[in-house]
């Protein structure tokens, strides 16, 4: 699993390296070495608002594959909230990522439209910002809605922190590090009990959908607003370890046009490859789609997932070169070793190169 938090010039030092500890005391203490905290900005290094310098891990535009997102705080988050550019390098989505941020990083979120209609809390040098913004400003140190929530004062990240590891691994794993760090005889109190994520409302479906889909169980279900792009089978072993059986079939279709109407408490994702991320239901293991890291706004849809009928045909059978020794391929759909050409088959949201 990874956990970004988002870093700029002048953050508060206490509301990154609290919660930095903690997060990555997991990796030990839970006994989860497929845990990783990473640090995320917009340059190499940024400077605290005390003047330390702290190298990066990576661009904020790799928070679009970490299973949750915390902003920090500081000065800058004033200005960064009117910054466009800055904001739109942002691919985020709270239906199956857990989104949250210290003080006046609560800005940003509501920035991002990621607190409308949504209560929260910041720190109170910002509460007035945070208000002009339309958002409802409550006096508490953590509040959550859902996948989203706010943290009001530094010591708070223990709040922040301990909702991420309670509703990502479960209240074991959490009392496992919170135990380390409590003072001793005061055991941890939730401010906000419980930290599972709130009970689902279904989104009823609309009427304009274009297909529908859902998991084995049902847990998971969504609807498309677009039409679906092109697609052929894919053997190669990645694919056909994630189906289970001969090959892959998926097709890409925008993000913005994927609608989950329930089931984002159950939505898990596995990194298959650096940068490919191979979204599941955890109930019933079902696949429902993919993304690629560069490019996160493109879905590559699992066609198997579909309730509506698909009745396109494959235009081609990729990386036959990888395909199981028991598959006979006897129709006539073009065969390749390795990728299609591009004018045979465009596999938008792939690593598909240009030929």
């Amino acid at each position: 699993m990874l956990i970004a938090q988002i870093v700029f010039d002048d953050f508060t030092d206490v509301d990154v390296f609290l919660a930095w500890d903690l997060l990555n005391r997991v990796r030990v203490r839970a006994r989860r070495p497929d845990w990783r905290v990473e640090l995320l900005g917009t340059e190499a290094q940024h400077r605290s608002v005390s003047g330390l310098t702290l190298p990066m891990h990576g661009r904020i535009e790799e928070a679009a594959a970490a299973d949750a997102v915390l902003f920090a705080s500081g000065p800058a988050t004033r200005e960064l909230r009117f910054d466009r550019e800055y904001l739109a390098r942002f691919a985020l989505d709270p239906t199956r990522q857990l989104i949250g941020s210290m003080c006046s990083g609560a800005l940003l979120l509501a920035a991002l439209g990621l607190l409308e209609g949504k209560r929260a809390t910041t720190h109170p040098t910002a509460a007035p910002l945070l208000r002009e913004a339309g958002i409802e400003v409550v006096d508490a140190p953590f509040v959550r809605q859902g996948n989203i929530a706010t943290a009001a004062a530094c010591l708070a990240g223990v709040e922040l922190s301990a909702w991420v590891i309670e509703v990502l691994l479960g209240k074991d794993a959490r009392d496992a590090v919170l135990a380390e760090v409590q003072p001793v005889g005061r055991p941890f109190q939730p401010a906000d009990p419980p930290f599972q994520p709130a009970a689902e409302s279904p989104l009823e479906p609309s009427g304009d959908a274009l297909y529908r889909g859902s998991c084995l169980c049902k847990a998971i279900e969504y609807e498309l607003h677009a039409e679906l792009g092109d697609f052929g089978y894919c053997h190669c072993t990645s694919c056909r370890k994630a189906s289970g059986t001969a090959h892959g079939s998926n097709s890409p279709v925008d993000r913005a046009r994927f609608r989950l109407l329930r089931g984002a408490s159950v939505l898990r994702e596995h990194e298959s490859s650096p940068g490919k991320f191979r979204t599941f239901c955890s109930s019933c293991g079902s696949p429902i789609y993919a993304y690629l890291a560069s490019s996160p706004d493109v879905l590559r849809i699992r066609l198997g997932s579909l309730d509506t009928p698909f009745t396109k045909q494959a235009r081609a059978h990729t990386f036959v070169s990888d395909k199981a020794p028991w598959e006979d391929i006897v129709d006539e759909v073009p065969q390749f070793a390795e990728w299609a050409p591009r004018s045979v088959l465009h596999q938008r949201g792939s690593r598909q190169r240009e030929t």
